[in-house]
């Protein structure tokens, strides 16, 4: 399904709409960009077409747009939703490299990470990051979540295997923090 919009100071978390696909597309061709994904390849236009069909039906999942004063620079989601054991996974990207380092994506990550607690009730929510995406770490640090273990060999590029770090967040403790 497509998020609600939220506002922030610097950025608007909006639905992801087709006219943005083409920019997503763009950005997964960078190979700065895909590094870290566990995504075999950057989409063609037509597989993120197929990808936003499926998803915005879908009740497992909910996906934004990072929006930059009109400009899609990314997207955020949070994935495997469950209301029985009331869980997500967050995950996000920001595909171009010129807004890297400005904050946009802690900003992003935070009101998700809110809305998350507040709005789905979740009780817990998880986030990984490929070890050597030391920024994606330092988000999820000022985030606040507790690192929980290691998957091994999650993604295999440039001939080798990078280990990725899983986290949580309980309820709670998100409410001691906020």
């Amino acid at each position: 399904m497509l998020g609600p919009v939220i506002k922030l100071k610097n950025i608007t978390l909006r639905p992801v709409k087709e006219k943005d696909l083409s920019s997503y597309v763009k950005g997964l061709e960078n190979p700065n960009v895909i590094r870290y994904m566990t995504l075999p390849k950057a989409p063609t236009l037509e597989e993120e077409k197929e990808w936003f069909e499926k998803n915005k039906k879908s009740k497992s999942e909910i996906h934004w747009a990072i929006d930059f004063n009109g400009q899609c620079i990314g997207g955020i989601s949070l994935r495997q939703l469950n209301d029985f054991l009331k869980t997500a996974e967050m995950g996000y990207m920001i595909h171009d490299e010129n807004f890297w380092g400005k904050g946009f994506m802690t900003e992003a990550a935070q009101a998700v990470r809110d809305y998350g607690f507040a709005k789905l009730n979740l009780e817990t929510m998880l986030i990984s990051a490929i070890n050597e995406n030391i920024g994606s770490h330092k988000i999820i640090a000022k985030l606040g979540f507790k690192k929980i273990g290691e998957f091994p060999h999650k993604l295999f590029r440039d001939n080798k295997w990078h280990n990725d770090t899983m986290y949580v967040m309980l309820k709670n403790e998100w409410e001691n923090i906020h």
